[in-house]
């Protein structure tokens, strides 16, 4: 069998699932228990014994983490020195809500790359939206996208119809940074967006978790962002109690094997692409070119 191949990936995760299950420590999980000396046993290898819980619950499950994983300092050198700002109320008080380390990493992704102008796909408490906002420089803005609340409980999503009431937007509300934030109500996929395409510095991918969704606002954030930018996933890692988010994974290595430069950020469940500043065009003589015709 290919040492690449599914069914080999889907048999090396099931024995790591067996050892965890017998294992009764915390102890970091025994690469014998995968085929010795195959690339799988080498990736999984390099993963913290959470990260290997979690990759071997996907890929039992169909799905494989093929991003390759960096500390956030490997791709913005100076990350983790960047000097955030956080609010108290960002204290996660929902399961829905991003944890604390990851409203950090977040921060300091915004640190580092500075954007004017960012563009989110699901606002939620909008406690990303806060921290967003916090760590931009004067004069920047955000466009955060969610459903109007008076459409949840008929909105058709991934796992059927209609979700849990929540205050959508309340924790940037009567903060210093609120006229930073346009608060946008449209389904991602349908959002007027002509005055966006092409504008963000960076796009944060945040909304429904399923294939289909994830997949359509991946394919929207790459209208939106411009050259030179960034984009942001979030939940391209998982816990095993939220399958549905194996869409975003499925929809994120997809669009790394179509465009490459796509890393996991380690400890986090977030996904990163640095958009290319220029697009390499051939001219009919064969020879290269970048979109401002330099050779």
């Amino acid at each position: 069998m290919n040492p690449c191949s599914p069914g080999l990936w889907k048999r090396a995760a099931r024995k790591l699932l067996r050892c965890l299950r017998l294992s009764a420590s915390a102890a970091p999980i025994p690469i014998r228990a995968i085929d010795a000396g195959s690339i799988e046993a080498e990736r999984i290898a390099t993963l913290q014994p959470e990260e290997r819980r979690r990759a071997a619950e996907a890929v039992a499950a169909g799905i494989e983490f093929l991003l390759p994983t960096r500390e956030l300092d490997a791709i913005l050198p100076g990350a983790d020195r960047a000097e955030v700002c956080m609010l108290p109320r960002h204290i996660r008080s929902h399961g829905w809500a991003m944890p604390e380390h990851e409203l950090l990493t977040l921060g300091a992704i915004i640190r580092l790359t500075n954007p004017r102008f960012v563009v989110e796909f699901g606002t939620f408490q909008g406690g990303s939206t806060l921290v967003m906002a916090a760590n931009m420089d004067a004069g920047g803005r955000i466009v955060t996208i969610d459903l109007d609340p008076s459409q949840h409980a008929s909105h058709e999503h991934g796992l059927g119809t209609g979700f849990e009431t929540f205050d959508l937007g309340s924790l940037f509300r009567g903060t210093r940074f609120e006229p930073m934030i346009e608060q946008r109500w449209s389904n991602t996929l349908d959002v007027a967006d002509g005055d966006l395409l092409g504008k963000a510095d960076l796009v944060f991918v945040d909304a429904d978790h399923t294939y289909p969704f994830a997949k359509r606002d991946t394919a929207k954030a790459l209208t939106l962002v411009r050259p030179g930018g960034w984009i942001v996933w979030h939940d391209y890692t998982w816990l095993p109690e939220n399958r549905e988010c194996a869409g975003v994974t499925r929809a994120v290595n997809e669009f790394f094997q179509r465009h490459g430069e796509c890393f996991h950020i380690a400890r986090t469940r977030f996904a990163i692409h640095h958009v290319a500043s220029t697009v390499a065009v051939t001219r009919a003589d064969g020879v290269a070119e970048d979109a401002c015709g330099r050779t």
